[in-house]
């Protein structure tokens, strides 16, 4: 057995869902405007921010991505590099900027896993930053 629920074994059922909200995942690289982050903010519920190994964010994206927080937006830290765990206030004060982070989710596992834990859990930080160790 999988040491983490999932597929049945979660809260969440295809027949209680009805439209899922929006989330995006950008992937960090050295060129990256910050100007991307005001428009995912604009628009979605939540973000996935892939960036380097623990889920490191280069310093000039960090101002745009505190403020996309702010102003609501579900920041996500998580890893582009295909395995690991983003560690919770390692790479980044996460507590103090209003951000979660993946634990071992891939990028693109997470994004569903936060549609789906927004679904039932609206804004509850602390209920999201759960279910990326529940699930």
């Amino acid at each position: 057995m999988p040491s983490r629920n999932h597929t049945v074994r979660t809260e969440w059922s295809i027949d209680a869902l009805h439209s899922l909200p929006k989330v995006d995942i950008v992937y960090a690289y050295g060129a990256l405007e910050q100007e991307v982050i005001g428009t995912v903010a604009a628009d979605a519920r939540g973000l996935i921010i892939a960036g380097t190994g623990n889920g490191n964010i280069a310093a000039r994206m960090v101002e745009p991505l505190r403020a996309a927080a702010r102003s609501g937006l579900h920041v996500v830290r998580a890893s582009r590099t295909g395995n690991g765990v983003v560690i919770r206030n390692g790479a980044q004060p996460d507590d103090d900027y209003g951000w979660l982070v993946v634990d071992d989710q891939a990028p693109q596992k997470a994004r569903i896993l936060l549609m789906l834990a927004i679904s039932s859990h609206s804004d509850d930080r602390s209920a999201l930053q759960a279910a990326f160790y529940r699930y």
